[in-house]
């Protein structure tokens, strides 16, 4: 690979990366799965791409030093580690099996996010769940935050993804019966 294409290669890996882990975080709010799952599949990925191409990286840039190694694990951990991330949860999630299953958890914890950039005082309501061992937190829209104390369970439609891991289709938030 030559060093023009290389001067333009390693940047366009870099915001693919980033551009990838948007896209991905929202694909992670609906999968039951593990975060340091994901962690050690980005920073192994990312190290096995750095010890195959660092050769070339070091020979594209004039960095020397701490500033070499800052930015080369930088870049892997981004462009390498996210793109692999990304492929990975994309696969789960769009290749899932058909069958959909109904399941009906309790809330263990109840907190909030803020809005989005325009509307940061409309704050989301997340409620904490125990999936089979696992917490995952579940996040609806703001018209349920003056209520979010009236709900008690919550019902969510599950189906399998690609990789084992159970990819949320539908919740559903069932309020406490006070009779």
């Amino acid at each position: 690979m030559s060093l023009k294409i290389r001067k333009f290669y390693y940047p366009f890996i870099f915001f693919s990366g980033l551009i990838l882990i948007i896209f991905e975080i929202e694909i992670f709010r609906n999968t039951i799965i593990d975060l340091n799952i994901l962690m050690s599949l980005i920073l192994l990925s990312s190290l096995l791409f750095l010890l195959f191409d660092f050769k070339n990286y070091k020979k594209t840039y004039n960095y020397n030093g701490i500033k070499l190694y800052f930015n080369s694990i930088i870049n892997f951990i981004v462009g390498y580690g996210f793109t692999v991330c990304s492929i990975f949860m994309f696969t789960n999630y769009y290749y899932a099996s058909e069958a959909i299953e109904k399941k009906e958890f309790e809330i263990i914890k109840r907190s909030s996010l803020p809005g989005g950039k325009k509307s940061r005082n409309k704050r989301k309501p997340t409620f904490t769940i125990n999936f089979e061992g696992k917490e995952k937190e579940l996040v609806f829209k703001n018209e349920y935050y003056e209520t979010m104390d009236n709900f008690g369970s919550i019902e969510i439609s599950v189906q399998k993804g690609y990789f084992g891991f159970y990819i949320l289709k539908n919740k559903k938030l069932i309020p406490i019966n006070n009779w």
